[in-house]
């Protein structure tokens, strides 16, 4: 009966000795993988966000001022860094962003525009409930 109980003690403290070099390991792993590159935005203001909602879709067209020779990617960063702050705010449906060089001109035309919706599609906003993002995904740049 004590070799039995010995036998179990020493077991058990086998599978625990394993499982903890394991988690260990696994600990490391994540220390030496290489991380994402962290993105550096552009010099940025939102000027101005407008709710476009209806009914229970939530939509919002944000003005945004980048400096002249700003590039498309550093636009989309920008856009999806804006997007990342509004859904820790709120449940969305979609944004819409307008970029002006330097300034908004009087005409309101912008330089560049971006959709992050279902489907990449304004007109799609009210095809998923509100926070529901798994259809998401940007529009091409125009």
């Amino acid at each position: 009966m004590k070799f039995k109980l010995i036998l179990i003690c020493i077991s058990l403290m086998l599978a625990v000795f394993a499982g903890c070099g394991e988690e260990e390991a696994v600990s490391e792993a994540k220390q030496q993988a290489p991380s994402e590159p962290e993105v550096v935005l552009p010099e940025y203001q939102v000027v101005e966000t407008e709710d476009a909602s209806f009914a229970k879709t939530k939509r919002f067209a944000l003005r945004i001022t980048v400096p002249s020779g700003t590039s498309k990617e550093d636009m989309l960063n920008v856009a999806e860094a804006e997007v990342e702050k509004l859904k820790s705010e709120q449940k969305l449906n979609a944004v819409g962003f307008f970029f002006y060089f330097d300034a908004i001109p009087a005409s309101y035309i912008a330089d560049a525009t971006v959709d992050w919706a279902p489907e990449g599609d304004w007109s799609k906003a009210d095809s998923v409930k509100a926070g529901d993002y798994s259809k998401h995904e940007f529009s091409d740049m125009k």
